[in-house]
């Protein structure tokens, strides 16, 4: 089928993504604020490709409930992005591209949805 392809593709740019979140938070400076927003983001970007995969397991129906899900959680985590860069994790070049990276996902997401409303 072709939307399997399609939902394995937003699900391998989610994830490379959350790795690469992982991974960042990971140099943030040592604060009282570190471990609250780090594990926030870290959730929220873990959380995109997550309900991806456990989505695609279901109904059509089902799968385009996880992709809400997991488009609110990119949602969630363009705020995070933002906070972290008020306090000074991350620069304004990362919060930029981050926050591209996160509209990307969230196209191919309603892309994926979109798709699959016309096949429910």
């Amino acid at each position: 089928m072709v939307w399997i392809k399609e939902k394995m593709k937003v699900w391998v740019r989610a994830n490379e993504f959350a790795n690469e979140v992982c991974v960042r938070v990971l140099k943030f400076p040592n604060s009282s604020w570190k471990h609250s927003v780090s594990d926030q983001m870290t959730g929220s970007a873990g959380s995109i490709p997550d309900n991806i995969g456990e989505g695609c397991l279901g109904t059509n129906a089902e799968f385009i409930n996880y992709l809400r899900i997991a488009r609110r959680s990119g949602n969630e985590l363009q705020v995070q992005v933002g906070r972290a860069c008020s306090l000074g994790y991350l620069s304004a070049e990362e919060m930029s591209r981050y926050l591209k990276e996160l509209e990307e996902i969230g196209k191919m997401i309603n892309g994926t949805i979109r798709y699959l409303k016309k096949r429910v």
